[in-house]
C-alpha cells in the first residue's frame, strides 16, 4: 500500500516492530473487542432517506481535531462531540441534509448551531461552511439531489466500500485526503472510510438499501487522526524524532500534507496493517481501529498531547 511504502521512507517516524510485536501478542491473549452494532437516539428522522443523508453528513463532518484545545475551553467539548452536537441540532431544526440545505448554509448559521461563537474558532466555521456547501455542489453538478441518491445511483448494481472510497476521493474536495510525498501519492482516506464503515454498521441490515450491503469491509484500513498515532507512540509501536515530538508536546501545529504530519498518519496505518496480519484469524482493522480509539479515551493516554493539524478538514 501508498502507506507502507511511505514508512518505508519516512524520515521522522519510525515503526518498531519488536514492539509492534508485543502489542500484536497481547491483543492475541485478551482477544479484540469487537464494535457493538450502533443504534440511534431517538432523532426525528421523517424516513430512512432523511436517516442515510444525516448518517452521511455525519461523516463528512468527522475532523476538527486541529481544535481541541480551543474547542474544551470554549464549550467543554472535544471535537467529536462539538461535530456530533451540531449535526444533531441540524437535524431538530428541521434541516433535509438535502444538496439544496449544504449549499445554503453560511458562516452565522454554523457558529449558532454548532455553538461556535468564540472568534478563535472562526477557521474551523469556515472549515465546516466550505466542506457542506462543496458537498452540496457536487451533489447538483452530479444530478444527484441527496447523499442517497448519489449512493443509490453508484452503488446498486456493486455495493463496495472500496468503490465508495474511490467516489469519493474522487468527486467530493472534503473527502480527497491524499498527499503527495517522495512522489507517490499517499492515501489516507479518513472520512471516505468512516462513511463506509458507518453506512455498513447503520444499514447492513435493511432490505430496503442493498446498497450499504458491503462484502468488502475488510479492505478498508484504520481510520488515522491524531489519536491513532498518539495511542502507538505510547505503546511504543511509533518512535518519532524529539524535534517533532517536541513540537507536538508544545502544541506547535503540524501542517497539513508536510512530512512530520503525513508520516504520523501513514506509518499509524502501516503499523495497524502488520498488527492486523501479526494477530491473524479473523481480525480485520476496524478491530484494531476500534481497540486503538478506545485505548485513546483512557487514562494515561487522554492526557497525552496529540499532534494537532488545523489547516485541514480531513480530521
Amino acid at each position: 500500500s501508498s502507506c507502507a511504502w511511505e514508512a518505508d521512507h519516512a524520515q521522522f517516524v519510525q515503526i518498531d516492530d519488536d514492539a509492534l510485536q508485543r502489542l500484536a501478542q497481547i491483543l492475541s491473549k485478551q482477544g479484540m473487542v469487537t464494535r457493538s452494532t450502533p443504534s440511534f437516539p431517538k432523532l426525528p428522522f421523517a424516513s430512512t432517506r432523511h436517516k442515510v443523508n444525516w448518517v452521511c453528513v455525519a461523516a463528512q463532518l468527522s475532523f476538527g481535531s486541529g481544535y481541541r484545545h480551543q474547542l474544551i475551553e470554549a464549550g467543554g467539548k472535544g471535537a467529536f462531540q462539538t461535530m456530533n452536537h451540531g449535526t444533531t441540532a441540524m437535524l431538530r431544526a428541521g434541516s433535509a441534509f438535502d444538496a439544496a440545505a449544504l449549499c445554503a448554509v453560511d458562516a452565522e448559521y454554523i457558529r449558532q448551531i454548532f455553538s461556535l461563537r468564540n472568534a478563535s474558532l472562526s477557521p474551523l466555521v469556515e472549515l465546516i461552511v466550505d466542506s457542506l456547501r462543496s458537498t452540496g455542489n457536487v451533489l447538483q453538478a452530479l444530478d444527484c439531489p441527496d447523499w442517497f441518491a448519489f449512493l443509490e445511483m453508484h452503488l446498486a448494481e456493486d455495493p463496495s466500500c472500496s468503490r465508495l472510497v474511490g467516489l469519493l476521493v474522487r468527486h467530493f474536495p472534503t473527502f480527497a485526503d491524499t498527499v503527495q510525498y517522495g512522489g507517490q501519492t499517499i492515501c489516507l482516506c479518513k472520512k471516505a472510510q468512516v462513511l463506509a464503515s458507518e453506512l455498513h454498521n447503520h444499514f447492513y441490515g435493511d432490505p430496503a438499501l442493498p446498497f450499504c450491503r458491503f462484502v468488502d469491509t475488510a479492505r478498508l484500513t484504520v481510520m488515522a487522526d491524531n489519536v491513532l498515532p498518539l495511542v502507538l507512540r505510547k505503546y511504543g509501536v511509533l518512535v518519532v524524532a524529539p524535534e517533532l515530538q517536541t513540537a507536538v508536546d508544545m502544541r506547535q501545529p503540524l501542517s497539513f500534507g508536510m512530512a512530520p504530519e503525513v508520516e504520523l498518519r501513514a506509518c499509524a496505518i502501516a503499523a495497524s496493517e502488520r498488527l492486523v496480519s501479526h494477530i491473524g484469524g479473523l481480525t480485520k482493522a476496524a478491530d484494531v481501529d476500534y481497540f486503538l480509539w478506545l485505548q485513546g479515551k483512557r487514562k494515561g493516554f487522554r492526557e497525552l498531547e496529540r499532534h494537532a493539524t488545523p489547516d485541514t478538514g480531513f480530521y
